[in-house]
């Protein structure tokens, strides 16, 4: 029985095998057996550390304590967490937030989830915890002061030298914290924005009332339009999010029409179809199927492909604005990796099919545009017009 408690790794579980493996390290395992930590958090945990995030162990009276010293250190090796939380017979990890900040909202209530979604935005990835809720965001600033309001309690950790716990975590009191949506890269996360100082100094030109002033409804409106239509699904969900906050954050909310907030929300939402809503490295680019098909069964095709993609990503956002296609400036900023006579051949294909059209000269440089109608736009147009057009 002794021998059987003390197993080398290769003696193990196939889930003690499997962690070892993915884990890529060579040192032993502390007393006990893997299958101690659920399969699920193992899981998870391999998958986070492969992605390149940096975890802790946990542990302590609540579970939730680190139980080896972080501040301004590298990366622990992942078996050494996992030892860790075997030592101390702990289920639970947290994740360092180099470059993120978490909204961690203890009071997971409508009051609470209004207030994330009018001053941050609603984050796509998301853990449940017992009481609330993680919302997780790109970041690189301090964290900021907590919010205690009725109904309201928030934290933000940000930062190397912060934690939370980590999705599949099992805590002390058998409290699991389940993923809504996971964590994959820092880059696929949203960018954080805090949005009260603004709507703090717009309210302070009003009446007093702590809402937006006549004169500046529109476009505050429109801004949170703007925000809201990167996270939400479908036009029907951020109208009747924009009808909400009308009558939430705007003066004399009964005197701006329905037919005004929709006309916002169509904007915008034709903005989200059509790829131009721009979120810097984080926007979509959408390039339809029919150009894709119409390209590659081209000679040359592929190329062509490639120089449409470049264009879409970098003007795309600009509808109308011209630009220079200038191959040596564009291989030597690592844009597309194309010869100059490869780049000239794509841009004439691109011509042909009218998805690229001349724009004159500037200086000694011929212009291009992407076309604002017609080819693809079409339809694009055809798929706007199915959302509700009442004004």
């Amino acid at each position: 029985m002794a021998a059987a408690n003390n197993r080398r790794p290769g003696a193990q579980s196939r889930s003690a095998k499997s962690f070892q493996e993915n884990a890529g390290s060579q040192e032993s395992y502390s007393e006990g057996d893997l299958d101690a930590i659920p399969a699920e958090t193992l899981a998870e945990m391999v998958r986070l550390y492969r992605a390149g995030f940096s975890l802790l162990p946990l542990g302590g009276e609540d579970g939730k304590a680190a139980t080896f010293t972080f501040k301004d250190r590298a990366r622990a090796p992942l078996l050494s967490v996992q030892n860790r939380m075997l030592a101390s017979k702990s289920k639970a990890f947290g994740i360092r937030l180099d470059g993120m900040l978490v909204l961690d909202v203890d009071t997971e209530t409508p009051e609470s989830t209004d207030y994330v979604r009018k001053h941050f935005g609603l984050s796509p990835v998301q853990t449940k915890t017992r009481r609330g809720r993680h919302y997780f965001f790109q970041y690189t600033g301090k964290p900021l002061p907590s919010v205690e309001l009725p109904g309201i309690r928030i934290d933000f950790k940000a930062g190397g030298n912060e934690y939370v716990v980590g999705p599949e975590s099992i805590r002390v009191d058998g409290v699991k914290y389940a993923p809504v949506k996971r964590l994959i890269s820092i880059a696929a996360l949203p960018s954080f924005v805090d949005q009260r100082g603004a709507e703090r100094h717009e309210a302070g030109t009003g009446t007093g009332t702590g809402k937006i002033p006549v004169g500046k409804r529109n476009k505050t409106l429109f801004n949170k339009a703007l925000e809201y239509a990167r996270y939400i699904a479908t036009y029907d969900d951020l109208l009747a999010d924009l009808l909400a906050l009308r009558t939430i954050i705007l003066e004399m909310p009964s005197d701006f029409p329905d037919s005004e907030v929709k006309k916002i929300a169509k904007m915008v939402w034709k903005y989200k179809i059509t790829g131009n809503l721009w979120q810097g490295p984080n926007s979509a680019v959408i390039i339809h199927r029919a150009i894709i098909k119409r390209l590659l069964r081209r000679k040359h095709g592929c190329d062509a492909f490639s120089l449409y993609s470049v264009l879409v990503s970098n003007h795309g956002h600009l509808p109308g604005k011209p630009f220079a296609i200038v191959p040596d400036a564009m291989a030597r900023a690592g844009l597309i990796p194309l010869g100059r006579n490869s780049v000239i051949q794509a841009r004439d294909i691109l011509i042909e099919e009218g998805l690229l059209v001349r724009a004159g000269k500037k200086g000694m440089a011929i212009q291009y545009q992407l076309p604002t109608g017609g080819g693809c736009n079409n339809y694009i147009e055809s798929q706007f017009g199915t959302i509700g057009d009442a004004a």
